[in-house]
Parts: structure tokens; sequence; C-alpha cells
């Protein structure tokens, strides 16, 4: 699912931890314990759970954990 999320800037944000500036963070969802991010080049939703690797998010999904517009 990873390499099947966003484009290569938001990817290699997550993989190498350089150019996080890529990702604009928009809201924490304690339940699922867990924060959202949308990359700003290509809008691709990526959930960070805590202590686990990042995964896409659709934007249905998105709206529903995070209560987005």
């Amino acid at each position: 699912m990873f390499n099947d999320t966003g484009c290569e800037s938001c990817r290699l944000a997550w993989a190498g931890g350089l150019g996080r500036d890529v990702l604009e963070e928009l809201g924490i969802n304690y339940e699922r314990q867990a924060r959202l991010h949308r990359c700003k080049k290509c809008g691709a939703f990526w959930e960070e759970p805590n202590g686990n690797y990042p995964c896409g998010l659709s934007q249905s999904e998105a709206r529903e954990f995070y209560a987005i517009a």
C-alpha cells in the first residue's frame, strides 16, 4: 500500500525523513492513536499510526476518521 499512495515526494518524505515540509498535518484521532497528514504536492492523505508505519487513506476515510471537509 505504501508504494501505491501519493507521489515520489511524499513517499520520500516518509521513507527518508527528508522533505517533511511537503507533508501538512491535518489532525489527530485519539481513538485510532494516529495523525492525519496530506501531501502539499499531490493531495494524498496519509495516516501516521503511533508506533507504526504510515499508510494511505482515501478521502472518504480521512473524512470519516478525522472529520475533515
